[in-house]
C-alpha cells in the first residue's frame, strides 16, 4: 500500500500552512525523504501543531526562502488537480474520503 500526502498551499507568505509546507519541502531537499518521513511522522504525531517545535527539531538557516518556486509549482499542480484540503490523502493512486483516516486504513488491507 502506498500512501501520499498533498498540501494545498496558500499565497500568504506568513500563512501558518504556507511556512509548514516550505519548512517541510526544505527539509526534503536538505535531507532527502528519509527525514522528511520523520519530520511528517512527528509534525503528524504531536498533539499540538505548533510551528516553532518544528523549527527547532529541523533548522534549516535560511532554506525557506529557496522554495518559492517549489511552492508556486506545487499551488498550480492544485489547483489543476482540483486539491480543496491539506492534507488531501492519496492511497494507491486514489483520493481518500474525507471521513476516513489513515489509521482507518488497516480495516480495509
Amino acid at each position: 500500500m502506498r500512501v501520499r500526502i498533498i498540501f494545498s498551499v496558500s499565497e500568504r507568505q506568513n500563512d501558518h500552512g504556507t511556512l509548514t509546507i516550505k519548512h517541510f519541502l526544505a527539509i526534503q531537499e536538505k535531507y532527502g525523504q528519509q527525514e522528511l518521513q520523520s519530520a511528517l511522522n512527528y509534525w503528524y504525531s504531536s498533539a499540538q501543531k505548533d510551528y516553532n517545535s518544528l523549527v527547532d527539531r529541523y533548522p534549516l538557516e535560511g532554506k525557506l526562502l529557496d522554495q518559492d518556486e517549489r511552492l508556486l509549482k506545487m499551488k498550480q499542480w492544485c489547483m489543476n488537480m482540483k486539491i480543496r484540503a491539506t492534507p488531501t490523502l492519496f492511497v494507491n493512486g486514489k483520493e481518500l474520503p474525507e471521513n476516513y483516516a489513515v489509521k482507518d486504513l488497516k480495516y480495509f488491507f
